[in-house]
């Protein structure tokens, strides 16, 4: 009993915990996104002095400095992207309910007024999804 109980518990460390596989394939996923596009591909539209010139091609969205983190305004075509073979709703889902995605109302997507682009129907990551990671 102890022999596979220690394997049991083994096992569960290296699969990251006790939640559904494509919970943590998808907020894996949306992680790794984040923290090798989230300088790249997001435009610091809430700045004072946003960087001039910085190439349109390929945005995902929008991200604004809270603290020492930034905040995701993920596109709705981009999270298409960032979910590619996983349920793009489900994990959406799963992180509103995590408290990651701050949605509006019965929507998970909300409508933000970006500076220079108007309103626009977003998914708003707060900077909490990444600093947890770090904890783990």
């Amino acid at each position: 009993m102890k022999a596979a109980a220690l394997c049991f518990e083994q096992w569960l460390a290296a699969r990251g915990g006790h939640e559904a596989a494509e919970t943590a394939a998808g907020m894996e996923q949306v992680r790794s996104f984040l923290l090798r596009d989230g300088m790249s591909r997001f435009i610091p539209a809430w700045e004072d002095n946003p960087p001039k010139g910085m190439n349109a091609r390929d945005v995902a969205g929008f991200r604004e400095q809270m603290g020492d983190g930034w905040d995701y305004y993920v596109t709705t075509t981009a999270w298409k992207e960032i979910c590619a073979g996983l349920d793009p709703r489900r994990v959406a889902a799963i992180l509103r309910q995590k408290g990651y995605i701050e949605g509006e109302g019965t929507h998970i997507a909300r409508s933000v007024r970006v500076p220079e682009y108007g309103k626009m129907r977003l998914y708003h990551i707060r900077s909490t999804f990444l600093e947890d990671a770090n904890e783990a």
